[in-house]
């Protein structure tokens, strides 16, 4: 275990664990404690890592069949999910309550899965479930660029067991909501963030981007750009103020923005590729090719709170979203006239 400490404060900055194996997917698991890390690494296990006690929670531990590169977590009133895309394209449900497992999308070409799962023309590399008011979204993004949104309304196990029968005997299957050309090539990291009370969601993959979107548009309302080499993880990191988002990949480093602004608050170098990452309690927890990095983020100079209808990027220099509801607005003075 290797730690940083500010000199002149005293105060641990960061701590490297694990530093034996290759940390591929994690995700925060919150519960009355504070929050669990799930961890994937390359042996088909998914580890629960409390950063606090810095132990494994060896008891919710499981075998998820294939090594796991994207995970995410779901919970509901009464269940907490773990969403996963495996290194085969297939995207796989596990229930933390009462331990079932369930295949919920593979490609054309897996013919060996039999839990009736949702056949697809396209391999999965990103997957992102959260909550939206009363739906609940799972989000997919694929080797060739795509996004797919689907969405259960009410009921989020709905949307996690497709082939469950419903009222009248019938079975609900998923089926996208929308389908969009996100990035040229692999999409590798989706995370969902709030501005106020909307929820918007940034994608990121081979070409280096992070866009934004809305959950309903059919166009990003910008990218964030500066990164030199695939982008391998997004997660929003929540403050005081609001969300910030934090990026990071095959460039080593970890990048925050203020999604309103555009601006880049703080980069953070790494001695390592970094491929995950996950808020945990105050902290951001980096998954590297050479162990988990959990560091403490310097935002003391973050910028004031923001409206509530703010839009992402909307203060961008140069911002098209800008530029969009200008013209928008200009239109209804027209029309009113």
């Amino acid at each position: 275990m290797l730690r940083g400490w500010d000199a002149t404060t005293g105060q641990q900055r960061w701590m490297h664990a694990l530093d034996s194996r290759p940390i591929y997917a994690t995700c925060a698991i919150s519960n009355e404690a504070g929050a669990l890390l799930a961890i994937a690494g390359s042996d088909e296990i998914i580890h629960i890592w409390d950063p606090v006690t810095e132990e494994m929670q060896s008891g919710a531990s499981f075998y998820a069949r294939n090594p796991v590169r994207s995970l995410s977590c779901l919970k509901t009133e009464d269940a907490t999910f773990l969403v996963m895309a495996d290194e085969d394209g297939a995207v796989h449900l596990y229930d933390m309550n009462n331990h079932s497992y369930q295949t919920l999308y593979i490609r054309e070409r897996d013919g060996a899965y039999r839990a009736n799962p949702q056949i697809l023309d396209r391999s999965v590399t990103a997957v992102s479930a959260f909550r939206h008011k009363e739906d609940a979204v799972l989000v997919t993004g694929g080797d060739d660029g795509s996004l797919t949104i689907d969405v259960a309304t009410k009921n989020a196990r709905n949307l996690f067991y497709p082939y469950r029968p419903m009222e009248r005997n019938r079975r609900r299957r998923l089926k996208p909501r929308h389908l969009r050309r996100a990035h040229e090539g692999e999409v590798f990291a989706l995370s969902p963030f709030h501005i106020g009370s909307n929820t918007f969601l940034a994608t990121a993959g081979v070409d280096r981007a992070v866009r934004i979107w809305g959950l309903t548009r059919d166009r990003p309302y910008g990218s964030l750009e500066g990164h030199t080499g695939a982008v391998r993880a997004l997660c929003p990191f929540t403050t005081d103020d609001g969300d910030l988002l934090v990026s990071t990949g095959d460039d080593r480093t970890a990048r925050i923005w203020d999604p309103i602004s555009g601006n880049l608050v703080q980069v953070i170098r790494l001695h390592h590729p970094a491929l995950a990452l996950a808020q945990a309690g105050d902290l951001l927890a980096v998954g590297l090719s050479a162990g988990l990095l959990l560091i403490q983020p310097d935002l003391a100079h973050r910028a004031d709170r923001r409206r509530e209808d703010a839009l992402p990027l909307q203060y961008a220099q140069g911002s098209a979203t800008g530029r969009r509801r200008r013209v928008t607005n200009q239109q209804r003075r027209r029309g009113s006239d």
